[in-house]
Formats: C-alpha cells, sequence, structure tokens
C-alpha cells in the first residue's frame, strides 16, 4: 500500500506538502497580492489523488478532498475554479468515486448554468489518464490531448448528460 520510499507515496506525499503550502500562501498573502497559479497545483493534485484512488485509497481520497475544498473556497476571487471543480466531478463520476457530504455541497455550489459557461477557458487540460473517463458518442479525438483531458469537453459532457435525461 503506502510504502515508503515507492512512486506513488512519493508522489502522494508531494502533493500533501503542495497542499499545505498553497493554504499558508492563502493564509498569508493578502487577496490583492495574491495569484492565479496557486489555482493550477490545486487541481493537479486532485487530479493526481484521483488517479491513485484504486492503490491509496483513504490518502488520496482525503487529498482529493482537500484540493476540491480549497479551490471551492476561492471560487469568487478566480472563477477558473468552477470550471475546474466541474471537470474534477465528471472524472469522479467516471471512476465511481463515493462523495462524501462535503464533496457533494462543493460540487453542487459548483453548477455550471448556460449563464457562466460562455467564457469557459479553450485548451485548459487535465493532466488525467484518458481510460479513467466514459466516452460519449460524439467526434473522435474531441476528448483528447497529449497531456490529458480538456476541460471544456469534460463541462460539455456533464451538459450532453443532463440533456439526454
Amino acid at each position: 500500500m503506502d510504502e515508503p520510499g515507492t512512486t506513488d507515496a512519493s508522489c502522494l506525499q508531494h502533493c500533501e506538502q503542495i497542499l499545505e503550502s498553497c493554504e499558508l500562501y492563502w493564509e498569508l498573502c493578502a487577496s490583492g497580492n495574491r495569484s492565479i497559479m496557486c489555482i493550477y497545483p490545486l487541481y493537479q493534485t486532485a487530479a493526481i489523488a484521483l488517479t491513485q484512488m484504486e492503490e491509496h485509497q483513504h490518502k488520496a481520497y482525503n487529498l482529493f478532498e482537500r484540493g476540491c475544498s480549497l479551490m471551492d473556497e476561492r471560487v469568487e476571487e478566480y472563477p477558473i475554479a468552477l470550471y475546474l471543480l466541474r471537470a474534477l466531478e465528471v472524472i469522479a463520476g467516471d471512476v465511481r468515486l463515493p462523495l462524501s457530504d462535503g464533496l457533494l455541497r462543493i460540487f453542487k455550489r459548483s453548477s455550471l448554468t448556460a449563464y457562466n459557461t460562455t467564457d469557459v477557458p479553450v485548451a485548459f487540460v487535465l493532466p488525467i489518464p484518458l481510460e479513467m473517463v466514459q466516452p460519449i458518442p460524439i467526434e473522435e479525438g474531441l476528448w483528447t490531448s497529449k497531456t490529458g483531458i480538456k476541460v471544456e469537453d469534460l463541462i460539455s459532457r456533464q451538459f450532453y448528460r443532463m440533456v439526454r435525461i
């Protein structure tokens, strides 16, 4: 499982250190002086935790929940966090991750509407292995990028699912 010195254990330990650094940054840096660059480590940590869920369920789940929670706290200041949370929710659903009450509340708050999807950033990619998501019948190659899955495609897929229900 979490044997010290393994690649997986080192990766998760690094994710934990990243979240600790981000928490300290948000605590010490005044809101007018913050940078959006601290949002990226939050979603990267959550995305990496999703890839480690099978082997390191407890630690990876805690990192995923913590990363999502920190992003949720920053949605008003950095609206891009809303899109990242929605993309992570889609992937969590695809891997059938049971969601805690806290994550359910976060994802409910991050609901997208026609209003707040008019400015979805294009070509924003989550570093997630393609086999983690369930394809839907749309254009070949739409989801793929050499580095991961396109956020805008995940979000549009969420709407596709809602329309079909």
